[in-house]
């Protein structure tokens, strides 16, 4: 059976599995997989860690005020990297998992360029809002010129190596990026710097270190023509994927936006700094959704969306586990502990930490539905559940705020978060409950 993507799509790759994708028997295929999700969970760890290094060391060297404002940088940093992510390596690890090793490497090199594109794209509106603005949040705005092109490429790279079924090459790259990012940070803090710049230039250095390891692993970039080539061919999904992203993460930006003008950044930033210190989560998180979407894809491609549904309740099981058991301990760790970690930030921390943590808890019992819907393409559910989501985050996050600070405000995203959590597992479910045959236009057709 063929297909073919709708219009203005390309007709996606053949999803023939690639030899490497092939196991030689059932023993071979569970030590294969074994490896790979060891590798995944590795490369996670290390860049979880440089993230958790960077925001631990800014917010033990600097004040609560200029803590809030890197947490505010950061929170552009995510957003811009999250969309690249929908609108360009997405396509690649969905599309281009089950294809052959030189179709891969081609449409990793557009990605590549694509994601390149962006970075300096949005480094440098970045650079101009900065200007703009001046001071302590002018100068952070501006240094995200040096970081994102550097770090959506080595982003990029290592969703290569997942698309490829070798995290191993990712776990290298990653471990590149926090050796040199660590370097730079030990040197801040050796020298008692007590202002963002020599941070971010060490977050700035290991993105770029990590990219020169890419593009030995994988090749250049396709700049110019393999970036436009890219984002036209996959337009489709990339627009659905991007939309979804978009429309949920500008929400919660605009809604951090708001409180920010309303209560300050030492309130706000609290918010990041308790996201921060429930890292592992997040490690579990990064780890299942690298190695877990280009496994559904593959086995998507051999068994139709009906095979997916054991190990999407599996991952939600299991990231629910270990989300509930992180929160609970940080809510019993004495304060002393907490501020011997975040500094003055902690208390701010401490304030909305049960409402973050239920965040995380229903955020993980959807990260198999929302997996699945993904290695499906179905990218248009995905978008019906931002419909739901988006619009609570911003009215209960800011209306929350009004009414009772900076806790309300966290429990009132909470809430919008299990809306969307309960919508998403609804419709991922009846999604994987259907035959091959309902498949969503834009998952490329087996051969």
């Amino acid at each position: 059976m063929s297909g073919s993507g709708p219009a203005g799509s390309p007709p996606g790759p053949s999803l023939t599995p690639a030899p490497e994708a092939v196991a030689s028997s059932p023993d071979g295929a569970r030590a294969r997989t074994r490896r790979r999700a060891s590798w995944s969970l590795l490369d996670q760890v290390l860049s979880s860690l440089a993230n958790f290094g960077l925001t631990i060391a800014v917010a033990r060297a600097v004040d609560e005020q200029l803590g809030g404002v890197f947490t505010y940088a950061f929170l552009v940093f995510t957003l811009v990297i999250g969309l690249t992510r929908a609108v360009s390596t997405d396509p690649l690890v969905i599309r281009f998992s089950a294809a052959g090793a030189a179709e891969r490497g081609r449409a990793a090199a557009q990605a590549a360029g694509a994601s390149t594109a962006m970075g300096l794209a949005a480094g440098a509106v970045c650079l101009a809002v900065g200007l703009v603005l001046r001071g302590d949040l002018g100068t952070a705005l501006a240094l995200l010129l040096l970081v994102l092109p550097g770090h959506l490429l080595q982003d990029s790279y290592r969703s290569a190596a997942f698309a490829g079924g070798a995290p191993r090459r990712a776990a290298l790259n990653d471990g590149v990026r926090v050796v040199v990012q660590f370097t730079g940070i030990g040197l801040c803090v050796a020298a008692g710097t007590t202002g963002l710049t020599g941070y971010l230039v060490s977050w700035a250095a290991g993105a770029w270190a990590g990219a020169a390891v890419g593009a030995v692993q994988f090749g250049p970039p396709a700049l110019l023509r393999g970036s436009r080539s890219w984002l036209r061919d996959h337009a489709g999904l990339s627009a659905r994927l991007g939309s979804d992203y978009l429309i949920n993460m500008g929400a919660f930006t605009a809604a951090t936006s708001v409180l920010a003008a309303l209560l300050g950044f030492a309130a706000t930033g609290g918010l990041r700094f308790a996201q921060t210190v429930l890292g592992p989560i997040q490690v579990l998180f990064g780890a299942t959704t690298a190695f877990l979407v280009p496994m559904l894809a593959r086995r998507l491609a051999s068994g139709g969306p009906t095979s997916l549904r054991r190990p999407s309740a599996l991952a939600s099981l299991a990231c629910f586990g270990v989300s509930a058991t992180v929160v609970g301990v940080l809510l019993l760790i004495p304060a002393s502990w907490g501020r011997e970690l975040l500094g003055a930030s902690w208390d701010e921390a401490r304030a909305v930490m049960a409402a973050v943590g239920w965040s995380q808890c229903v955020n993980a019992i959807a990260i198999g539905g929302s997996l699945a819907l993904k290695a499906m393409g179905r990218a248009d559910l995905l978008l019906r559940v931002t419909a739901v989501q988006a619009p609570l985050i911003l009215g209960l996050g800011v209306g929350g705020g009004v009414w009772l600070g900076i806790e309300g405000a966290a429990w009132g995203m909470a809430v919008a978060q299990t809306a969307g959590c309960a919508t998403v597992m609804a419709l991922a479910w009846r999604a994987m409950s259907r035959r091959a045959a309902r498949r969503s236009p834009d998952t490329p057709a087996r051969h």
